[in-house]
């Protein structure tokens, strides 16, 4: 998994909408998965995105399981790349395979199109997924939240800023009411495995662990405007 000891952190953000007047609905999460490997050395690279859909400048978690004989292989260099290669970035480049044979990325799309994730272990046994990356201002249909950040990547030391910017959308594409509450919570990013919007102990799954208890922990603050 990504390195705890990595100086950025990277931002999760949980959204909790009340109303009493609209349900703001529908989410638009999902994420793919694939696999290929060498059927001579029986290993095989398993690729995960999630969310397998993205805006443009926004990001995806990307895991690689690498499994030899029915077992995750620890201990494995993988290297992520993307093609084409404008399609965007991945952070970091490279990740090592964990007990279970897990690494990840976090891939940052930075133009509109289709992007083929490749993920390399031990320099030739390759698993590849495919994704898209759609432009900002496309809107959905049965209502949406739309986050976007001035920075993605902050540095941890106590000064460093972002600006959110939340767009609330109902099921006829309308902005929500000014009485909707929004709930922003800062902290570690995980992957959403069961799509509630925020994280679920025992379920979902952490990237970057800042404190490594296993757990996921609110970091940093944010102020209303």
């Amino acid at each position: 998994m990504l390195n705890k000891k990595n100086p950025f952190w990277y931002v999760g953000i949980a959204v909790v909408l009340c109303s009493l007047l609209v349900f703001v609905g529908c989410d638009s999460k999902s994420s793919s998965e694939s696999s290929s490997g060498d059927s001579t050395s029986g290993t095989t690279v398993s690729v995960s995105t999630s969310p397998a859909s993205i805006t443009q400048n926004t990001t995806s978690i990307v895991e690689a399981t690498v499994i030899s004989n029915s077992t995750g292989v620890a201990g494995q260099i993988v290297t992520f790349t993307v093609t084409p290669a404008t399609a965007g970035y991945f952070t970091p480049a490279f990740d090592t395979t964990d007990a279970n044979g897990v690494a990840a990325a976090v891939f940052t799309g930075t133009n509109v199109g289709t992007a083929t994730i490749a993920c390399t272990a031990g320099g030739s046994t390759i698993g590849t997924s495919v994704m898209s990356v759609v432009s900002s201002t496309q809107t959905g249909g049965d209502g949406n939240v739309d986050i976007s950040t001035s920075d993605a990547t902050l540095f941890a030391d106590g000064a460093d800023t972002s600006m959110i910017t939340v767009t609330l959308r109902d099921g006829s594409g309308n902005p929500a009411p000014d009485s909707t509450l929004v709930k922003l919570v800062a902290g570690e990013k995980f992957v959403d495995l069961d799509g509630n919007g925020y994280w679920t102990n025992g379920v979902d799954s952490i990237v970057s662990d800042a404190n490594g208890n296993g757990l996921w922990d609110a970091l940093g603050i944010i102020q209303s405007s």
